[in-house]
């Protein structure tokens, strides 16, 4: 898919409080016809309000983060691929967590909080464009919901993701974005961001009949090979999903 060079979003660091921040990052949601579409306007609530436990973040841009754990070079295991990079940045005075462990803030420094909050683009399916429950997409996000393949004559929609959340994922976008089928902009836009380094997590919601068929368990392999983290379908849940984003 050519489209035009897409304008890097400004990224918003707030204060919360003496001790506590928050970050914002770009979030690109595409969602799928599937019955948690219901409450969507969850999901995106508990993406804008941050974390609620006030569990330390890293607050710089997702590519700037150091590696969290294995070989220098690749996607960090988390992401689901063989062979991940080494933890921390290997430079003295490098952060340690919270905890203790390699790459924590100095004792000095004192304790802050960082905490994440998305500022989220919506792209859904044709079908679940054309259910009810986008309708206040727009206004919850601040942003256009996407929903179809622009015409010639119309740009393209800019978008920097720092992440992609799929949820609810289901039976048909699963296999369709697997197997390489380009016939809608949600699973346009996944094909090309899944060779790319932006983590990606899908909210599997597949029912047992479907999880069993032959072709699917190879395809969801093939998706976790590429990097994406996958929920478990047997315990849907936004929070399992949101859970699973950096």
């Amino acid at each position: 898919m050519d489209r035009a060079t897409a304008v890097p979003q400004p990224r918003r660091i707030g204060q919360t409080g003496p001790n506590l921040r928050y970050v914002t990052d770009q979030l690109l949601l595409v969602v799928c016809a599937a019955t948690p579409l219901r409450r969507i306007g969850e999901l995106i609530d508990l993406l804008q309000s941050g974390p609620p436990d006030g569990r330390p973040r890293d607050d710089r841009p997702v590519g700037e983060r150091p590696p969290e754990d294995g070989q220098a070079g690749a996607r960090p295991a988390e992401y689901g691929q063989a062979g991940a990079r080494v933890a921390g940045d290997g430079q003295a005075g490098a952060r340690v967590a919270g905890d203790g462990r390699a790459g924590a803030r100095p004792p000095g420094e004192g304790p802050r909080a960082v905490g994440r909050r998305w500022q989220i683009t919506v792209l859904a399916t044709p079908t679940a464009a054309s259910w009810p429950f986008l309708g206040d997409v727009a206004e919850r996000t601040g942003r256009p919901l996407l929903h179809r393949m622009p015409l010639p004559d119309e740009p393209w929609p800019e978008l920097t993701p720092d992440a992609i959340l799929v949820a609810p994922a289901t039976f048909n976008t699963l296999n369709k974005w697997a197997t390489g089928v380009n016939d809608n902009l949600a699973v346009g836009l996944l094909n090309e961001y899944l060779s790319s380094d932006i983590p990606i997590v899908a909210a599997v919601h597949v029912k047992p009949e479907l999880a069993a068929h032959p072709a699917f368990a190879g395809n969801l392999a093939v998706l976790r090979s590429a990097g994406v983290r996958l929920t478990d379908s047997r315990a849907f849940s936004w929070e399992a999903a949101v859970g699973l984003l950096p």
